[in-house]
C-alpha cells in the first residue's frame, strides 16, 4: 500500500512537472506586441475622448513587435498580412453598428511612411453615449490563418452630436428648443410622461436603463435628433437634446412673469463671448435702514464653461449677498460658488437655478464650450434687476463704502469679476 502511494505521488509529480514544462514552452511561443495610440479631431472631456458624429476622428496607432521592432511585415517572420483595426463594442463585448447602416462596423488602418505606425479614420453616425473603442493589430499568415504577433487596446469613448442643449425642468414645466416643445408631466424610475408638440407620449428606460428617444428638433419631418431624460440629485429633471444641426438660438431674450408679488425671470449669464452680471437691488420701504442686495457674477474664464458627455464643469458663477445698514456699513458673504446648472440655490426670499445650457463642440480645438447659459431667478417684486456687462469693478453699483467688522468675509471683487 505504501509503495503504491509513493508511485502515485511520483506520477503526480511527473504530471505537474510535465504540465509546467508545457506552460514554459507555450510561453516561449506567445507573442505580445505593444501598442500606443493617440486620437485627433475629437473633443476631450474629463471622462475621456468624444467622437463627434459627422466629423472624422483620426486614431494614430504605433505598434512594436514582441522583439522590439516596428510592427511591419519585414520584421515579422511567418506573417504575410497585417490588419490594424478599430471597432466599437458594448459592455458585453458585442461589436456595434455606429454608422447607421445596420452592419457592425470595422475601421481599417493604413500604414504611414513611418514603419509600424498606422492611421485609422473613424466617421460615426450613432446614438450619443458611452462606448468601448477596441483597437487591434494582428500579423498573420493568410494561408494557414496562424496569428504570428498581435496587440490590442481598449478605450472608454463617447460619441455625441456637435450641438448639445441641456435644460433643467420641474414636473409640469414646458420648454422650447428650436422648433420643438416639450412638457414634462412626470418622471419616475419606470419612465417619463411627456407632451411632445401637443402629443402625449412616454419614454421608458432601455436595456441599459437610459431614457432616450429620437425626435425631430428642426422640423424637417425626420426624427434624427436625440432626447435624453434623467433625474438629478437636486430634484429637477435633466433633458439633453443632441443634434447635428445648430439648435442654439442666435438671439436670446429674458422672459419675465409675475406671480402674486414674486417675479420669475429667465436671464442669460453667458452668450457666446459675452458675460453678464445680474444685480438684485433691494428697493423695499425700509431699505434705507437695512438693504439686502444680491450679485450674480459669471466667470469670464472659458475653461469654467466647458462640459463633457460624462458631466464635468458646466458653468461657474458666484453669488454674493451684501447686507448694508443705513447705506454705510456693509456685510459681504458668498452664498454660492461653482457650477450653477441644475442647482437650486435659495437664500431668504431669493431662489436661483441654472436652467439652460447650449453647448457646441470645438472639434479642432478639442473641447466643448457652453455658448449660452440661462438662469431662472425668483425674487420679491420690490427688487429691481440690474444687468451689467461690467469690464471693471467700477462698472458695478454698490451700496455702502465701509465694510462692517462683523462681515463674514471680504470679497476680492477684482478677481471675481475678471474670472481669475
Amino acid at each position: 500500500m505504501t509503495k503504491n502511494n509513493n508511485e502515485i505521488i511520483i506520477m503526480n509529480k511527473n504530471v505537474v512537472l510535465g504540465f509546467f514544462g508545457l506552460l514554459v514552452a507555450l510561453a516561449a511561443n506567445v507573442h505580445a506586441a505593444t501598442m500606443a495610440y493617440n486620437l485627433d479631431n475629437v473633443v476631450w472631456s474629463d471622462p475621456g475622448p468624444e467622437i463627434i458624429n459627422g466629423n472624422a476622428a483620426e486614431v494614430n496607432v504605433t505598434v512594436v513587435t514582441s522583439d522590439g521592432k516596428p510592427f511591419t511585415l519585414g520584421n515579422i517572420a511567418g506573417a504575410d498580412a497585417i490588419n490594424v483595426t478599430a471597432k466599437f463594442t458594448d459592455d458585453l463585448g458585442t461589436q456595434l453598428d455606429v454608422t447607421g447602416d445596420g452592419v457592425e462596423d470595422t475601421f481599417y488602418g493604413t500604414e504611414t511612411a513611418t514603419a509600424g505606425t498606422y492611421t485609422i479614420s473613424i466617421n460615426t453616425s450613432a446614438q450619443p453615449g458611452e462606448y468601448t473603442l477596441l483597437l487591434e493589430a494582428v500579423a498573420y499568415n493568410s494561408t494557414t490563418g496562424e496569428v504570428v504577433d498581435s496587440a490590442n487596446a481598449s478605450i472608454d469613448t463617447y460619441i455625441a452630436d456637435p450641438y448639445w442643449v441641456t435644460v433643467f425642468v420641474d414636473e409640469g414645466e414646458e420648454v422650447s428648443v428650436a422648433n420643438f416643445k416639450l412638457k414634462l408631466e412626470s418622471l419616475t424610475d419606470r419612465g417619463a410622461l411627456i407632451v411632445l408638440n401637443n402629443q402625449i407620449d412616454t419614454v421608458t428606460p432601455d436595456s441599459n436603463g437610459v431614457m432616450v428617444r429620437q425626435v425631430d428638433l428642426d422640423g424637417d419631418g425626420v426624427a434624427t435628433d436625440w432626447l435624453f431624460i434623467e433625474s438629478t440629485d437636486s430634484g429637477v429633471a435633466e433633458l439633453k437634446f443632441y443634434s447635428k444641426n445648430n439648435i442654439i438660438p442666435d438671439k436670446i431674450s429674458d422672459e419675465v412673469s409675475l406671480e402674486s408679488n414674486t417675479v420669475k425671470r429667465n436671464y442669460w449669464l453667458k452668450y457666446r463671448n459675452r458675460y453678464r452680471q445680474v444685480i438684485l437691488w433691494d428697493k423695499s420701504p425700509l431699505s434705507w435702514i437695512k438693504s439686502v442686495d444680491y450679485y450674480i457674477i459669471p466667470s469670464k474664464n472659458r475653461n469654467d464653461w466647458k462640459v463633457g458627455w460624462g458631466r464635468g464643469q458646466f458653468g461657474k458663477a458666484t453669488i454674493v449677498k451684501r447686507t448694508t445698514y443705513f447705506g454705510i456699513f456693509t456685510n459681504e458673504e458668498k452664498i454660492y460658488e461653482g457650477n450653477i446648472f441644475g442647482k437650486n440655490i435659495k437664500d431668504d426670499a431669493i431662489s436661483i437655478k441654472g436652467k439652460w445650457a447650449g453647448t457646441y463642440a470645438y472639434i479642432g480645438n478639442g473641447y466643448w464650450e457652453v455658448l449660452t447659459g440661462i438662469c431662472e431667478v425668483k425674487y420679491p417684486s420690490y427688487y429691481e434687476a440690474k444687468f451689467k456687462e461690467a469690464a471693471t469693478v467700477a462698472d458695478l453699483e454698490f451700496r455702502g463704502k465701509i465694510r462692517s467688522a462683523s462681515s463674514k468675509e471680504e470679497i476680492n471683487w477684482d478677481v471675481l469679476l475678471s474670472g481669475g
